[in-house]
Formats: C-alpha cells, structure tokens, sequence
C-alpha cells in the first residue's frame, strides 16, 4: 500500500514567525532546518512520527514479518539520526554524490549514529522477519547547544555531527547495549492511551537519546580498571547463556558461578560491565518479554502467565509487568483479546 511521510523540522531557536530562509529569517541560522521526505510501500500507520519540540523528532517503525517495505527518501540540510533497530534487516541504497550507489545494512541489536548534509535513495526489507526500530532525528543546531551547555567534549570521530562548515557524512553502525534496546521495546510495548502514551514516549526516546549520546558520542572519563582477566568475559557468556536455557528457574547467584566457573564477585561486576544490567535485573527483563509474548497468544490467562515465567506471586507479577510495560497484564490481554478473532482465543 502506498503511504507517505513529509516531515518538516521547525526553527527551535526562535520564534514561530521565522521562516528560516525567508524574508522573515531571525538570521541565526547558516542552514535551513531539516527536512525529511519518505514515501513507498509500507501499511498506515506502520510507522509513527512524534513531535518532541524543543528539538527533534522521534520516529518508531514496527514493521510486521508479513508485511513488505520499500520506500524512497530524500534530506536536504540533515538531521542527526540516532536510532536503535531490535529486529529486520534492511538494505538502504543511496543515490546522491559523492555516496553513489553506497549500500548500507541495517540489522537487529545495532545503534546508529547519521548526519549528512544532503541524501538520497531506497530502502526494502532483505528478510521476512519483523522490522523494528526506534530513533530520533534532531535539530543539529539544537544538538549542538546541547552538547556544549551540558555535555562535555565529543570524541574526534563525531565531530562532524556539530560541524556547520562543509558538507559532513557520519554514519557509524555500532552495538546497542541491553539499556538501549530495553528502551526500545518499551516504546514499542506501550499501551498508555493519549494523552499518556505521547508523554510516556517522549519521556523514553530523550532517555534513548541520552544514552547514546553519553554512551558512544562523549569522550569518556578514565574508568576504574576492569576486575576481569583473560578468559573472564567467555565465562560470563556462558552464565548469560545457562541463564536463557530456563528463564523461568534460572539458577540462584552461587549456583550460576560455579556452573559459568567464575567467583561470585566477578560474576555479579563483569555481567554489569558486559551487558549493563544486572544479573537480577537481565532474569526481569526476559521474563517480561517473555511474559507478553505469552499473553500477545491470546490462549493464557494472567496467573498462567504468571506461572510459565517463574512466578508464584501474581500480585508481585502485576507489579513487575507494569513497571516493564506500562499497564497491567490484565489490561494488557484486554487490549489483545480485542484484536484477535474469537476463533483464535
């Protein structure tokens, strides 16, 4: 199906009369505001666009594994993208000197970190798997002021994202961190009704955004030296691993050590330095995602949830679900049931 986005930034530094190269310009701009054009085959509302004024937008595609995707797009004087994709992959094909028939990939568990002054291309699904990504485009002027009011020094390689000089093209694909991608899905997972839910996703994607910024873009403050040695972190690996096997009983602390074979200590420290959360914490995270998948079946009901991720107190179990999700799983299977043909239930 046909659909088409025209997103058009806004003069954040001024007022609402500037009309940035117009006659009525506050002349505090060297370039317009961005302006980002997309349009091509992907169902309605498949893709959802949020104004997060002062500064930039916010964009969540949720792309169903049945579902095609192409489009074509264009930005002239771009914004700052910085976005985390949790599933897809996707191939983006640029049209536009001196980038010319560069492909790039976009795949599960990868943040991304774009500016470039002008571009142009296609984009299609390359899998039949679900497409989901979460990110923000920013006012680089607004980026900018940011960075230096509050945040500190950008590492070289950044650099261009603040630079208003010359044409810039930045575009690093890196790895999002288990902190990024728990953020992610819960932009994706919210089930707020408005107006709620816009204030709940906004919230979310300036918390998106400063863990991005603070985690890959800022020169880092010298950290205390790592604990672990050689061999250490496939150790902690493994642990991740014993602990997905069964998520539903995973093994207590002192168990887990001695199955990984790592001291208690090194466990606890090196699984928050690898995958910055805590062992607790990771068991939480998965049983919640875990928990709604069950429910999104329609075939169970909340204690039964409950029961198949690991736990006997469904009061507690509510409580966990909604601080992971937003609502309670009742509400939540509610709003599924709705949706899914009796037939199926």
């Amino acid at each position: 199906m046909k659909s088409k986005l025209y997103i058009s930034s806004f003069c954040d530094l001024c007022s609402d009369k500037c009309d940035l190269n117009g006659e009525n310009n506050c002349k505090r701009h060297t370039i317009s505001d961005p302006v980002i054009k997309i349009e091509g085959d992907f169902s309605p509302g498949s893709i959802e666009m949020i104004d997060m004024r002062p500064g930039g937008i916010g964009y969540v595609i949720d792309i169903k594994k049945e579902e095609e995707f192409f489009t074509r797009f264009s930005c002239k004087d771009g914004p700052i993208e910085l976005a985390v994709c949790l599933e897809g992959c996707t191939e983006y094909i640029y049209d536009n000197e001196p980038i010319k028939g560069y492909k790039h990939t976009a795949n599960g568990s990868q943040c991304f970190i774009y500016r470039m002054s002008e571009c142009s291309g296609q984009g299609h699904k390359k899998d039949s798997k679900p497409m989901k990504t979460v990110g923000v485009s920013m006012n680089p002027y607004i980026f900018k002021m940011l960075i230096d009011d509050y945040c500190g020094k950008v590492k070289k390689e950044f650099e261009g994202l603040t630079d208003f000089t010359r044409p810039v093209f930045v575009m690093k694909d890196l790895r999002s961190t288990p902190a990024m991608e728990a953020i992610a899905r819960s932009i994706l997972d919210c089930r707020f009704n408005e107006p709620q839910r816009r204030i709940y996703i906004i919230g979310k994607l300036r918390e998106l955004t400063a863990l991005i910024i603070t985690e890959y873009i800022l020169e880092q403050p010298e950290k205390e030296s790592s604990i672990l040695r050689f061999g250490d972190s496939q150790k902690i690996a493994k642990a991740k691993e014993i602990l997905l096997r069964d998520i539903s009983d995973p093994p207590v602390i002192a168990e887990l050590s001695k199955m990984a074979g790592i001291n208690e200590l090194k466990l606890k420290t090196g699984f928050k330095e690898l995958y910055g959360t805590t062992v607790c914490n990771f068991v939480k995270q998965r049983r919640m995602e875990k928990a709604k998948n069950i429910l999104e079946s329609g075939k169970a009901s909340v204690s039964e949830a409950a029961w198949s991720v690991g736990y006997t107190n469904v009061s507690y179990f509510i409580s966990v679900f909604r601080s992971y999700h937003g609502l309670n799983p009742g509400e939540f299977l509610s709003k599924i049931k709705t949706k899914i043909p009796a037939s199926r239930i």
